[in-house]
């Protein structure tokens, strides 16, 4: 598939995508020209025939099966072009090799002797993982990704989105993929069972300015929470 940039998207993900559109809107296959029109032409018409909220919805949850795959109940294949099968063990490295750092400068480590443990929820992860995503994703997709970071608020910027060029606000497959990511990074299965277990922060996930393009991540302290 050729994206809107003109760049080649690989094969697996191809297929992992095409995945998710059958899913969720019931798309059958066809010759590889007529996948590559669906695939480019159907983000712009979810709005026409959905409504924007609607079909903002539709596309997102296309990135949510881009990302998970089906539920197991309904696996009739292996789940190799899933975001989360070519994608995750190369994110979990990285995330590791960032917790290293940031010990080491918190108090060089000693052999024999414990790290420190971090919380799931301890900002840093957080940022560390979406980090993470964004390098790989950008490199094994070829699709653009850029994190911004300021405090406790964490930005994903996709500058050059294959479905439409950024031209449609509301094209949020790619905030979908985002939100699946944090849902795995948690290990939990919906983002409100995420914010069960964060006890300090509240997590939030919006796009930034009604762009969906720009996925803002903010993590807010709990009242009577306090820094360390």
């Amino acid at each position: 598939m050729l994206t809107e940039s003109g760049k080649a998207l690989p094969v697996p993900f191809t297929l992992g995508l095409i995945a998710g559109i059958v899913d969720t809107l019931g798309a059958s296959g066809g010759t590889p020209s007529l996948l590559d029109w669906m695939i480019k032409e159907i983000f712009r018409g979810l709005d026409v025939l959905h409504g924007i909220q609607a079909g903002s919805g539709i596309a997102r949850r296309i990135g949510h099966h881009w990302w998970l795959g089906e539920p197991p109940i309904h696996q009739y294949r292996p789940l190799t072009d899933t975001l989360q099968y070519l994608l995750t063990p190369t994110i979990l490295d990285n995330i590791h090799d960032a917790r290293i750092a940031y010990i080491s400068r918190i108090r060089p480590l000693e052999p024999g002797k414990p790290t420190i443990r971090l919380p799931s929820e301890e900002p840093f992860m957080l940022t560390a993982a979406c980090q993470a995503f964004a390098e790989v994703f950008t490199k094994q997709s070829t699709i653009e990704c850029q994190v911004e970071s300021i405090e406790d608020t964490i930005c994903i910027l996709f500058p050059s989105c294959p479905f439409c060029n950024n031209q449609l606000a509301t094209c949020s497959v790619l905030g979908g993929v985002v939100e699946e990511m944090i849902v795995w990074l948690y290990r939990k299965d919906t983002l409100d069972s995420v914010n069960k277990v964060l006890r300090d922060y509240s997590l939030n996930i919006t796009p930034r300015n009604n762009d969906s393009h720009h996925v803002l991540i903010t993590l807010t302290r709990k009242a009577g929470k306090h820094r360390n």
